[in-house]
């Protein structure tokens, strides 16, 4: 109920009271990809979301994983790190980063999560690189996006083993979001 709660103060306005129907359609892909990454690393221990928006996957990753010893956000879009901060600012670290330079020491996290932010990257390969770089070596790495060109050879570029695809939302039989499982 508490999510629901969260998801109607997202989406409330002047407007239109309660969620929107895209806050709705957010919603499920988050949780979703959050299925998705848990399923491949069910206990992590720190996580880094890449381009973390207003923070819906931080907040439902510490709620969901109580035990989790860090959660870490970077967006490069200074309004939206303050509106994570204003939404999660209390369960995870949030920095300005892009994911061309990140801010943290190889081998950090275990699970790291890119939702929907890679399309905005501006080096796709630096990108992938400095995942890599902050990754643990047993960690794992998952990338859902709806711009799922080029995303093998970037990871390949990397160094970065794809162990799977799945599919997290799909419309007419079409996929709009696919997310990649990977690894060192």
């Amino acid at each position: 109920m508490a999510r629901e709660d969260e998801i109607a103060a997202l989406g409330a306005s002047a407007d239109a009271p309660g969620p929107t129907r895209a806050d709705k359609r957010h919603a499920k892909i988050t949780s979703r990809t959050l299925d998705i990454a848990l399923g491949a690393l069910p206990l992590p221990l720190r996580v880094l979301d890449i381009g973390c928006g207003y923070g819906d996957l931080l907040r439902e990753l510490s709620e969901r994983v109580p035990n989790i010893i860090e959660i870490v956000g970077i967006d490069p879009d200074r309004e939206m790190l303050a509106e994570a901060h204003a939404y999660a600012g209390d369960v995870a670290r949030l920095f300005h980063a892009g994911v061309e330079s990140l801010p943290f020491k190889d081998g950090h996290f275990d699970l790291i999560i890119a939702l929907d932010s890679f399309g905005e990257w501006r080096d796709r390969q630096r990108g992938m690189a400095e995942i890599a770089r902050v990754l643990h070596p047993a960690g794992v790495f998952v990338l859902a996006d709806s711009s799922s060109r080029n995303v093998a050879s970037a990871l390949a570029s990397a160094r970065l083993r794809l162990i799977r695809r799945e599919n997290v939302e799909r419309s007419l039989g079409r996929t709009k979001i696919r997310a990649f499982i990977a690894s060192r």
